[in-house]
């Protein structure tokens, strides 16, 4: 008997041991040095200054008072709406995207047109001529429609369809004037967004565009055929001139939430390694290490409800993953979900937080250990997803 209640005595000591030993899940803490953006608004799209670490800007695509681009200029602490606002801004932010050699050049691209400060968002200008093709004829969901286009005024959607055509932008890493728009197809720009031509357009629906780092006239593409949502990436090793599909029956089987917009997609190319790419489509991650002649999944650990992907620029191979799911508690649904980081290149996924469903995940290029999150409430990490703040 008293071996049988010191054996049990042990065999419990060593489970509360293993139990303080083990590693646990980060948990997230309210802290006033992260505030919630005004007027409770989420974030569609964060931005990140290329000189400074602490300035950060932040799209909110269904702005509660109007459509905002909110800005920081102390690593979160403070929020203030920048111009982005009134005549012209009445139609949806869909994308924003930071010069990476330009402080405060920002592009935001919405359903009628692509707007640029060049003051840190001081004043804005929208730019829409050539952004949607000729003839103002747009392709939408396996028909085409007429009346939506380049004569639009920027800020009135009188047009027939769906929100979201300008849903990613773009920028040559070294000629900053060389821009790409994702507007129904690969739209690009010489002069930093004032005038566009169609580089790509099949009547199909480009959701996600990415450029080589080191590779700049390397250029990738996710295109969804309409009207299924079957997807598939095309590449350009040419500046956009000519396009080809890259290969894989795997992913051909992905498809779109949705139509023609408010996509989920996501694409990184590795930092060193232009053949390397990453790509979030149907809300499953891919990954090509011979420049898009092959995909594979890379879903080891990770759920099937992936919302946003971002690679950390300075550390090849290190992935976050964002993702919101729904859980059936006594019949009412719930989102939850959270943030996942790989480290081998997407190989296998740990689970680095959890809690509230998860829409977007950025990584601070110029600080990739800074880690923007937004779902219900904003998050930051600044020790590489360790530990992480939720704005209170």
């Amino acid at each position: 008997m008293r071996k049988t209640l010191i054996a049990a005595a042990a065999l419990i000591a060593a489970s509360l041991l293993a139990a303080s030993t083990a590693p646990s899940m980060p948990r997230a803490t309210t802290a006033s040095s992260l505030a919630p953006l005004p007027r409770g608004n989420g974030a569609g799209a964060f931005a990140f200054d290329p000189r400074s670490p602490t300035v950060v800007y932040v799209a909110s695509a269904h702005a509660s008072g109007g459509v905002y681009v909110f800005k920081t200029t102390d690593g979160g602490q403070h929020w203030r709406s920048t111009n982005a606002r009134g005549t012209g801004w009445e139609s949806d932010i869909l994308s924003l995207t930071a010069d990476p050699r330009r402080s405060g050049t920002l592009y935001a691209g919405t359903d009628t047109a692509v707007y640029k400060t060049m003051d840190g968002g001081r004043g804005w200008r929208p730019f829409n001529r050539g952004l949607f093709g000729p003839s103002h004829k747009v392709c939408q969901c396996g028909r085409c429609t007429w009346g939506f286009g380049s004569h639009l005024t920027p800020g009135k959607t009188d047009w027939n369809g769906n929100n979201g055509w300008v849903l990613d932008v773009a920028i040559d890493p070294i000629h900053s004037n060389i821009v790409y728009s994702a507007a129904g197809g690969v739209r690009k720009s010489t002069n930093g967004g004032h005038t566009w031509k169609t580089a790509f357009d099949k009547c199909r629906t480009v959701t996600r565009i990415a450029i080589a780092p080191t590779r700049p006239e390397s250029i990738y593409a996710i295109v969804h055929k309409d009207p299924t949502g079957a997807a598939a990436i095309y590449k350009s090793t040419n500046g956009g001139r000519t396009w080809r599909a890259t290969g894989s029956s795997e992913f051909a089987v992905a498809s779109v939430f949705g139509c023609c917009g408010d996509s989920m997609d996501a694409l990184a190319i590795d930092p060193a390694n232009p053949q390397t790419l990453y790509a979030a489509v149907g809300n499953t991650v891919f990954a090509t290490t011979n420049g898009g002649a092959s995909w594979h999944r890379r879903a080891n650990g990770l759920p099937v409800s992936v919302t946003s992907l971002a690679d950390d620029p300075q550390r090849p191979g290190t992935l976050y993953a964002s993702v919101h799911r729904m859980k059936l508690p006594s019949g009412m649904e719930r989102p939850t979900g959270g943030i996942y980081q790989s480290t081998n290149g997407g190989r296998t996924w740990a689970e680095v937080w959890s809690g509230f469903g998860i829409d977007k995940v950025a990584v601070n290029p110029t600080r990739p250990s800074t880690i923007y999150a937004q779902g219900d409430h904003l998050l930051r990490s600044t020790n590489g997803g360790r530990t992480w703040t939720i704005a209170g």
